[in-house]
């Protein structure tokens, strides 16, 4: 991409996972649970979003898929976006974007986690999976603490790895409270909400599904 198609923003498009086994019985001590049949359904559903149709239009060498490594996110992900056909390179588990909080829900088990890729047949991310950092599934101390300033640090390192990105477009599977404290949303299970992120970081609502820029047309 030369330097007159670069676009003067990325179009991140967020995405919350589907309705979780934790959210149906409000128990949060379930660890790293999976999507009920009711969120399955949901997260098969969520790519007819208008917010998201004009992205997956888009020659797929232009979109990449963010998804934080809890279970529900990648069972979101699997389901939505798996008939669309993205290349393995194209996916992206990202820690940044975890769930905030420190209860089981919110907490991986890397041993649940691979069984997960394996049994949806994507062993091809099992490389990924096992390269997080360790200290992914600790939420008291160091770089993923459960507080304010640990968690819009990983925020913004986030937004600084959708910048770097060569596609134009970041479709990104994550959860409710993380965005509710970073960018001041509440989505219901499966919505969408679509946002321009510009060079200096700064997050901008995107109202317009057909960007003033058009450089997603």
């Amino acid at each position: 991409m030369d330097a007159a198609s670069t676009p003067t923003f990325k179009r991140v498009v967020f995405v919350r996972h589907g309705q979780g086994f934790h959210n149906l019985h409000r128990n949060w001590a379930l660890q790293d649970p999976l999507l009920t049949d009711l969120g399955e359904a949901q997260a098969s559903a969520f790519p007819k979003d208008p917010q998201l149709e004009r992205v997956l239009a888009l020659p797929k060498t232009d979109v990449a898929i963010a998804v934080s490594p809890l279970r529900r996110t990648i069972q979101t992900a699997f389901f939505g976006l798996t008939p669309y056909q993205f290349s393995n390179s194209q996916w992206h588990i990202n820690p940044d974007i975890l769930e905030t909080g420190d209860v089981m829900c919110d907490t991986g088990d890397p041993a649940l986690g691979r069984e997960l890729l394996e049994t949806l047949g994507r062993q091809d991310l099992l490389p990924q999976y096992e390269a997080l950092p360790p200290e992914w599934v600790v939420k008291d101390k160091g770089y993923f603490k459960d507080d304010q300033q640990s968690i819009r640090s990983r925020f913004q390192n986030f937004g600084r790895w959708c910048l770097e990105r060569q596609e134009r477009c970041v479709i990104a599977v994550a959860h409710y409270s993380l965005l509710a404290t970073c960018l001041n949303i509440h989505l219901e299970n499966c919505e969408v909400a679509a946002f321009d992120l510009t060079p200096d970081g700064q997050w901008l609502y995107a109202r317009d599904l057909s960007p003033a820029s058009a450089q997603l047309s």
